[in-house]
Order: C-alpha cells, then sequence, then structure tokens
C-alpha cells in the first residue's frame, strides 16, 4: 500500500501556527487547538483565529487563508469538558483576515517547496498582531449579541447568530427566551446537521423548545 501524499499547505499551516503565531497569541490569553487559537474575553464572549486551506491545494504546493470568529461560550464548554476545535464551532460574526488589512481585500498566502516557512510564520503572526487583535477589540463584551443587529464590522450569519443568542439567554437564565432564539435558528434551515446541532443544545442547556411557543 502506498503511502499517503504528505500536504505542504497543511505542514506549513502547523509550522506556522505552533511557532510564531503560538509565541505571539499566547500572551494575549489564546489557546492553542492546532492549528486553530481561541480565548475568552468578558462575560460569556469567546473569539477565534481560524486556518483555511484552499480546497484546490496539491500536496507540493496550495494556499491558505484565516478567518477571525466571534461567539459566545456553549456546550461541551459550558458543561466542564474540553473546548472542542473552534474549528467546528458557530461563529455568527466572521470576517477574513484580509478584509481587516490595510488593503481590504481576500488574501490567500501562497505556499510550495521553495517558501521560507519561518519568514512566513512571522509575517502572519504580526499581521494578526496588527490587524486581527484591533478587530476583536470591537467585540470586547458578549454584550454586542443584544444589538440588533450586532454592529457591523463583520459578516452576520443570522442563523448563527440565534444560536448564540439563545446560549447566551439560557446563560442568563432566559430559558423562554433561549428556547424563542433556537426556534428562530432552526426555521426554514434545510441543514439537518444544524438543526440536530441546535436540538443538541438545547438538551445539555436543559432548554425546552416549546418553551414560550404559540399552542
Amino acid at each position: 500500500m502506498s503511502a499517503k501524499p504528505v500536504f505542504i499547505t497543511r505542514a506549513a499551516i502547523r509550522s506556522v501556527s505552533q511557532g510564531a503565531c503560538r509565541a505571539a497569541l499566547r500572551p494575549l490569553g489564546f489557546h492553542s487547538v492546532s492549528p486553530n487559537f481561541w480565548r475568552a474575553r468578558e462575560g460569556e464572549l469567546r473569539q477565534a483565529i481560524l486556518f483555511q486551506t484552499n480546497k484546490y491545494h496539491r500536496p507540493e504546493r496550495g494556499s491558505f487563508t484565516i478567518n477571525l470568529g466571534v461567539s459566545v461560550a456553549l456546550p461541551p464548554e459550558r458543561m466542564g469538558g474540553r473546548p472542542t476545535d473552534p474549528g467546528f464551532a458557530l461563529w455568527p460574526i466572521q470576517q477574513r483576515i484580509g478584509n481587516v488589512m490595510p488593503a481590504r481585500r481576500d488574501i490567500w498566502w501562497e505556499v510550495d517547496t521553495r517558501t521560507d516557512v519561518e519568514a512566513l510564520g512571522l509575517e502572519i503572526a504580526r499581521t494578526l498582531l496588527d490587524c486581527a487583535i484591533p478587530f476583536f477589540e470591537r467585540y470586547a463584551t458578549s454584550r454586542i449579541f443584544d444589538a440588533d443587529p450586532p454592529e457591523p464590522f463583520g459578516r452576520v450569519h443570522p442563523h448563527s447568530l440565534a444560536v448564540a443568542r439563545g446560549g447566551l439567554a439560557a446563560l442568563r437564565g432566559d430559558m423562554e427566551g433561549a428556547a424563542g432564539f433556537f426556534r428562530s435558528a432552526m426555521s426554514g434551515q434545510r441543514s439537518d446537521p444544524l438543526n440536530d446541532r441546535v436540538r443538541r443544545l438545547s438538551t445539555a442547556l436543559a432548554i425546552d423548545l416549546n418553551a414560550g411557543s404559540r399552542p
């Protein structure tokens, strides 16, 4: 049986993430769930730095970008378990790193066998400090989810936003309000995985999805 090819893009992301980026972000309270990062802020706010590989990458070359996400704490973290990989979490407020850089355009870092990965890591770490951290400071408290809609500094995903608001309402003790937000997240959705996830969250948070609904 032939060995699986080693994709240089994934290897570069791991090196960049766990090298210069980890060294730059750890003092700012970020936790690493390789290759991604997350940190807790005031209240129940959570912020994430998420690496994304170009789906068309090849073993010898490819590209990647970085997404920034903002949400609130949801199970299993609230249940005392180990935080899940932030790459699989719901981030209702998202922005590409390129859109908060001076040029304000989407950016993908190209990598191949000639790439100086160490230099690339230093460049990206500096970019995160100069551009991503100021973006996150615009979302410094979970109270941003009380606004309607949140301040328009990033792309807002309505159904994920409803889930975040529902989770926040539950954490504040408003179970009826949480149920309303969760029902809103599920309404009109064809995505069974999202609806299943909302049901699992409602069970973990002891939310009755029928609470406050009309008979």
